[in-house]
């Protein structure tokens, strides 16, 4: 999405109108993301994408569920989640940065290893 300000300044002068455009252009971070497979099993590469990346945003990561973004950086990252004889389950979390902040999570469905 993209946001647009616009402001008009107008000073008379003796010999004429001046005008001044001022044109803000902001772009709203988006926090969307998908991943693939949708159904991961233990030892899969699972690769996040970031939907809509906007420019000069940074994207940070939290993939295993331990609540620290420091799995990845960028908006497209890869985990491989480890083996369990249980299925698991990982709150999956991205934050971006300016300009404008904005996180989105999502859970991430890990199949059991068999036995």
């Amino acid at each position: 999405m993209i946001q647009l300000n616009f402001k008009l300044a107008v000073q008379r002068l003796v010999f004429g109108i001046v005008l001044y455009f001022i044109i803000v252009m902001s772009a709203t971070a988006q926090c969307n993301f998908n991943f693939t497979p949708g159904n991961p099993c233990p030892g899969d590469v699972v690769t996040f994408t970031v939907t809509n990346p906007q420019m000069n945003t940074t994207y940070t990561w939290d993939l295993d569920g331990d609540g620290a973004n420091d799995d990845g950086t960028g908006s497209s990252v890869t985990f491989t989640y480890p083996f369990s004889t249980s299925v698991a389950n990982y709150m999956v979390k991205l934050n971006s940065s300016a300009p404008s902040p904005c996180s989105s999570t999502q859970t991430v469905t890990v199949k059991a290893a068999p036995d």
